[in-house]
């Protein structure tokens, strides 16, 4: 049987990465387009009542469709499910990690007409290195990919320098140009029909 609910744990760890916005500016697109960003706790219980393991890292990210949001309280565009038999294992820096890791994944990007399309983003190495770099690995596959794109990393940059590829000429976009004002781009409220 599964069943979800709502964690006061959990919706402190994720109002703490959307809120601050010092400590973490990766999110700064989601803060300043207002995108909704709720989280619940996945509790999956085996016949006899105990919970069963995780199979995987024990976040997933959900894009939710306009019926969905409708029917939640604040009609978030995005859902953090958490598995809880993971969540429990978890000491305080490892939630901090999985729901940056989670977060990592949301898409937000702005239209030349000013609309914003959401998305969720494929595996980002850089964003789970920030991630892992910020809190430490959780698991020791988190440690050992880590090593290996390092190692992959500092391999691929020495073979651009002996090639003799040079750095494109044309200059980063400027600071202004990229960032976008708190209110700027809004997101349509969910559609509901007659």
């Amino acid at each position: 049987m599964v069943e979800y609910i709502e964690d006061k744990d959990l919706a402190g760890v994720l109002d703490l990465h959307l809120d601050s916005h010092t400590k973490y500016p990766e999110f700064r697109l989601i803060r300043a387009n207002n995108i909704g960003v709720r989280a619940l706790l996945k509790v999956d219980l085996k016949a006899d009542g105990e919970v069963k393991p995780c199979k995987n890292r024990g976040i997933t990210l959900k894009r939710l469709g306009d019926p969905e949001r409708v029917l939640m309280p604040d009609h978030p565009a995005f859902l953090l499910i958490v598995d809880s038999g993971k969540w429990n294992e978890l000491n305080s820096t490892q939630r901090n990690a999985l729901v940056h890791h989670g977060l990592s994944q949301i898409k937000v990007d702005k239209k030349d007409d000013g609309t914003v399309k959401l998305g969720k983003a494929a595996f980002d190495y850089q964003g789970f290195l920030t991630t892992v770099e910020r809190y430490g690995p959780i698991t020791d596959a988190d440690l050992n990919l880590r090593e290996v794109m390092r190692t992959t990393g500092t391999k691929l940059a020495k073979m651009v320098e002996d090639a003799g590829v040079h750095k494109s000429k044309t200059p980063p976009p400027k600071e202004e140009e990229t960032h976008i004002e708190q209110g700027e781009a809004e997101l349509p409220p969910p559609r509901r029909k007659k």
